[in-house]
This record gives structure tokens, C-alpha cells and sequence, in this order.
């Protein structure tokens, strides 16, 4: 199954989750969490968000001089309606942040949506005529982890530097 983020957060009841020693330290009979977290009134939680956040950018064959909030979120509407009709439309997808230069933005998609939403927008060919593609660059379901990607990091490192 899917497994989701798991979060420690302070609660005062029992403790209800499963048996098996995640921390390899002493536990206690009532509660699958640690002696010192259980006696400090700590729980594990699952976290299951609401919303899917996609970072995108469309790429047109001819790059446009008047690329604007209002033409991004057309191509998305269309991208959603080609490919899913009016029933698609039905489906909230807000545009959190918009960059104009780069053609690229933070769209907010309800998680029962982001399947469909992710599959038209990759599946778009053409807005008016308009050759273009829609490319995402990341998905999350929580809006700080899009601010940072770490598969482009890269960290040079020389000899003296492992070794030592």
C-alpha cells in the first residue's frame, strides 16, 4: 500500500500502533513507542494530506512575448478538459505561484484529482493552435519540499577529502 509521512507529535492518551520496535531501545508493553517518548506523552501520527502540490512549467515550439497568469491557467483548464470533458472541470486546481519568465508554477490539486490532473497535463500537445508541452518538474504533498530538490545537487569532492 501507500505509505505516508510519518510525523512525532505530543499528545496525552494511549497509544495505539503497531508492535514492532522501530527505534531497536527498550519499549513499553502498552505502546509501540519508546520508554523516555511513551513517559514523555509522544505519539505517532500519519499525516494524510488533502493536497498534491505539482511544480510545472510549459514550454512552447515558439516562445510567446505575452505569457500571463491567465494564459498558464487556460492551458491547464484545457490540458484537464481534452482529456477528461466537462466532468474533468469539475476538479479545483489552484495556481499558487506563477513565474512568467520561466513559464513555470505551483499548481494546489486535490489528492483525489492528482492522477487525472497529472496525466492530462502530461498528455498536452496543443493550446489554440499552439504548439507546447507541459513539463513537471516535482510533485509533493507538502508545498516546503518543492522549494528544494535534491537529485541536482552535486558535490565535488576531492581524494583528500574522503579519505580524511
Amino acid at each position: 500500500g501507500v505509505q505516508w509521512p510519518i510525523a512525532v507529535v505530543y499528545f496525552d492518551s494511549d497509544c495505539y500502533f503497531s508492535d514492532h520496535n522501530v527505534w531497536g531501545i527498550e519499549m513499553t508493553n502498552d505502546c509501540a513507542l519508546p520508554m523516555e517518548v511513551h513517559n514523555a506523552g509522544f505519539r505517532r501520527i500519519i499525516i494524510k494530506p488533502e493536497f498534491y502540490y505539482l511544480d510545472i512549467s510549459v514550454v512552447f515550439e515558439k516562445p510567446i512575448s505575452n505569457f500571463t497568469d491567465y494564459l498558464f491557467k487556460n492551458i491547464i483548464l484545457a490540458a484537464v478538459k481534452d482529456m477528461f470533458g466537462q466532468v474533468g472541470l469539475g476538479v479545483d486546481i489552484d495556481v499558487i505561484k506563477f513565474d512568467a519568465k520561466a513559464g513555470r508554477g505551483i499548481l494546489r490539486v486535490p489528492k483525489t484529482a492528482l492522477v487525472t490532473s497529472w496525466a492530462s497535463l502530461t498528455m498536452l500537445g496543443r493550446y489554440d493552435d499552439i504548439t507546447c508541452r507541459v513539463e513537471v518538474h516535482g510533485v509533493s504533498p507538502f508545498l516546503p519540499s518543492l522549494a528544494c530538490d535534491t537529485r541536482g545537487y552535486f558535490v565535488a569532492l576531492d581524494r583528500k577529502t574522503i579519505l580524511s
